[in-house]
């Protein structure tokens, strides 16, 4: 993790779910959630979804991303620094991404749709 990084979690929500909260020195504080038997949660009806895949992502595949609602994407390093993004990707269309610029680790993508709300997924490239 590093010096300059802090790894968190706790039941944030009360739903008996664990939240992992990541934060940096720099004030970037990410909260990484799933449900406890590993399965996405279900969305609401107008909840921004965000998909990425293959995670693990190796050398030979191909970065695939995907949202249900028109959003702006982009993606950080686990310290904060903005190393990507996308100012508009179409709902239910798979985009695939140029990962060139992308070192082996671990990521934050995050999907912000046009009222303000985001869906957040980690990315490892190995």
């Amino acid at each position: 993790m590093g010096a300059r990084n802090w790894l968190a979690g706790a039941d944030l929500y009360g739903t008996g779910q664990a939240v992992i909260a990541l934060g940096n020195a720099q004030g970037g504080v990410y909260l990484l959630r799933s449900s406890s038997d590993g399965t996405p949660p279900t969305p609401g009806e107008n909840e921004l979804t965000l998909t990425v895949y293959p995670n693990p992502n190796m050398p030979d595949d191909a970065l695939r991303v995907r949202v249900n609602q028109p959003a702006q994407l982009l993606i950080y390093t686990v310290l904060g620094q903005l190393v990507s993004q996308i100012d508009r990707l179409n709902p239910g269309l798979v985009r695939v991404l140029d990962k060139n610029g992308l070192a082996d680790g671990m990521y934050i993508v995050k999907a912000i749709d046009n009222q303000g709300n985001t869906a957040v997924q980690r990315l490892i490239v190995q």
